[in-house]
């Protein structure tokens, strides 16, 4: 199905999770507060959203306004007397966009999915791990006006269409898997001795998803965070940025190497970019903004 007709995951759906693994928490955003299902142990994603209610951003111009200077401190609990103000805090404005659109690549547990819903925007969620997946569509249940903007697909966003993969994850970050698809990796089976999470999907890419012919899609805003696939993901959407050109990509690097070339990718699309690091990540949180023409 296109884009364009975005129809609710929650067809026959049944609001269910496994309550060994999961918990309902309160999120809260500046345009809201809303009940989300995130794990219970082990998940530091859920772990911040638990304990603080939210992750790393509040409102949508926290991200596509964020540079080296305003980076957000991960887990950082906003002062009740605290009070948001873009003005202050220098953060651009998107130009106007009817029905925008946000693409959530490494969407997770799906905080930023329900985050731009609740501002208005279409989304556009890829989260290969089914066990994030469980946990997204339970919230998804649970909002059911939100979900209505959402699409979630289950695919692993890469430079390669319908690759095997693996993914497996650590008993102290279950919902932070590493992935390997195709090429020389043999996906073989997922061992018993293995105590995190081990699951298999499939690799699409955003050129191969995105039905390049149709200049009306806008994806205004990006957000990739793929655990050391950003530069496999950015070499599988030439096309895609050459025919969207969305506004703000905001990718997660956590190497060098990696920075590099989104660096490289990022000039020969015409982006600039902006740095700053994740406080209790080692993360680079690398923003890209579509310089004028």
């Amino acid at each position: 199905s296109t884009i364009a007709s975005f129809s609710s995951i929650l067809a026959n759906e049944h609001c269910f999770y496994d309550s060994a693994k999961y918990h309902q928490v309160q999120a809260s955003t500046l345009a809201g507060s809303f009940p989300m299902v995130v794990w219970k142990h082990g998940d530091r994603v859920s772990h911040d959203i638990t304990t603080d209610g939210f992750l790393g951003v509040e409102v949508p111009q926290e991200m596509y306004g964020l540079n080296a200077t305003r980076v957000r401190l991960r887990g950082k609990k906003r002062r009740p007397t605290e009070a948001f103000d873009s003005t202050s805090r220098g953060l651009e404005r998107l130009p106007a966009i009817a029905d925008p659109l946000f693409v959530d690549a490494g969407a997770h547990i799906g905080f930023f999915s329900f985050l731009f819903a609740q501002h208005g925007f279409r989304v556009l969620a890829f989260e290969p791990m089914a066990s994030n997946r469980a946990a997204f569509r339970a919230t998804c249940c649970l909002n059911r006006a939100l979900c209505k903007r959402i699409r979630l697909l289950p695919y692993a966003l890469g430079a390669h269409e319908s690759e095997s993969c693996i993914l497996r994850s650590s008993p102290d970050n279950v919902g932070n898997a590493k992935l390997k698809c195709g090429g020389t990796y043999k996906t073989g089976s997922c061992a018993a001795s293995h105590t995190g999470v081990c699951e298999r999907a499939n690799s699409t890419t955003l050129d191969a998803y995105f039905n390049i012919t149709n200049a009306s899609i806008v994806p205004a805003i990006v957000k990739i965070d793929v655990e050391g696939r950003e530069c496999l993901l950015l070499q599988g959407a030439g096309r895609f940025l050459s025919l969207h050109n969305p506004l703000v990509i905001q990718v997660e690097s956590n190497n060098a190497q990696s920075t590099a070339c989104i660096k490289r990718i990022a000039a020969t699309r015409g982006y600039g970019m902006q740095a700053g690091i994740m406080a209790q990540s080692p993360d680079h949180v690398l923003f890209l903004h579509k310089r004028p023409r």
